[in-house]
Formats: structure tokens, sequence, C-alpha cells
């Protein structure tokens, strides 16, 4: 076995502040509204069916950081064919909205799904 031995590390020295890392992220059960696991959030906001604000702890230096999600959907029988989606997107430097929606034989309706993820990148104030 051996041992290693630093005196000096060269590198940045906020390691939050490394590119590329998950600044925020926020897994949720939408259709009961409860956060299952999160970092960094501080609270979501239920705006209707499908419709949610993620507020995250720390603001961004302005409204250019980028936002990503999934979304898993109920996959009983009335779901069959159904094409689910959600989008997430910077609306304030510490606000993130996402919604879902459903389409089926053409119609567009906003759906709750089962859980949904956000997860937020970017530049911290």
């Amino acid at each position: 076995m051996s041992n290693l031995i630093v005196t000096n590390i060269n590198g940045e020295a906020d390691a939050d502040r490394a590119v590329g890392r998950s600044r925020a992220f926020c897994n949720f059960t939408s259709t009961t509204n409860t956060i299952r696991q999160s970092f960094s959030v501080s609270s979501m906001t239920d705006e209707g069916t499908g419709r949610y604000y993620v507020s995250v702890a720390s603001p961004f230096v302005d409204s250019g950081y980028v936002a990503t999600c999934a979304c898993n959907t109920n996959t009983s029988a009335n779901h069959d064919n159904n094409v689910t989606w959600a989008r997430a997107f910077p609306y304030t430097t510490n606000k993130v909205r996402y919604t879902s929606a459903e389409t089926h034989q053409n119609n567009f309706s906003d759906t709750a799904a089962q859980t949904a993820q956000v997860t937020v990148f970017g530049d911290l104030a």
C-alpha cells in the first residue's frame, strides 16, 4: 500500500464553481406535489395541472442559465400511444418554470406527470 502526501494543490479554489456541475436539481412527484430529493432547491410551487416553479436556493448571475428536465408518466391503458413531454426554462435568476403536457390523437393537454426531474446549470451570483 502507498501513501499519498499532498502539500499543495493547484487548481480551482472553489470546487463548487467548476464548469459543468449541476447547481441545483429537484426530483418530485407532481401528482402529490412532493419533493422526493433535491439539491440547492428552496421550494416547488404548483401553478396548475402540469405547471410548476422550482426555486433555487442561490440565485444565478442572470437568466442565461440552462435548465433541463425529464418526466415519467402514468402507464395505465388510457395512456397508451400518448406522447408526454416536458420542458424547463429559466424564468428569473432564482426560479425555473417546468411544464408537462400530453398529446393523444392530435389533442394537446397539460398533464401532471407521475414524476419529474429538473436540473439546472449555470454561474451562481
